[in-house]
């Protein structure tokens, strides 16, 4: 039995262990991944995007801002609320689910927060390849 040890673009080759998508989504939804989530990447962070895994600099998303890490956002519910009480800080928030990054999108755009935040849509891992963990003021 062979072992899979890097994904074909020669990277690392992650186990998810997790639902990546649930029910279908609506049109506003498809929308807003087709649309809104290209403009909110934090940048070429993906192994598709970035095969050579280049390092990427964060320190110009959000100039003269704290930048905080939420991690797992769900629907985006917690994110959503701490850009909006704390405009010191831009997030960068990682989530695999799409449903869930769908509902944060809607949030994001319901709430006027395209300012505030930046959104991978998948595993947080593919980020920390790309960048320092101590760029982070909050995680």
């Amino acid at each position: 039995m062979s072992e899979k040890t890097n994904h074909p673009s020669g990277a690392p080759w992650r186990n998810f262990y997790g639902r990546i998508h649930g029910k279908t989504l609506r049109d506003r939804q498809k929308r807003l991944v087709e649309d809104v989530l290209p403009r909110l990447s934090p940048g070429p962070v993906s192994v598709d995007e970035n095969p050579e895994r280049r390092a990427v600099d964060l320190s110009g998303l959000f100039p003269g801002r704290q930048l905080w890490l939420e991690v797992g956002f769900g629907g985006g519910e917690h994110m959503a609320h701490m850009a909006q009480t704390h405009p010191e800080a831009g997030i960068i928030g990682c989530e695999p689910f799409l449903n869930g990054v769908a509902m944060a999108l809607a949030k994001i755009e319901d709430e006027g927060l395209e300012k505030d935040i930046r959104i991978h849509a998948w595993d947080v891992r593919e980020l920390f390849e790309v960048t320092a963990a101590e760029i982070f003021d909050k995680a």
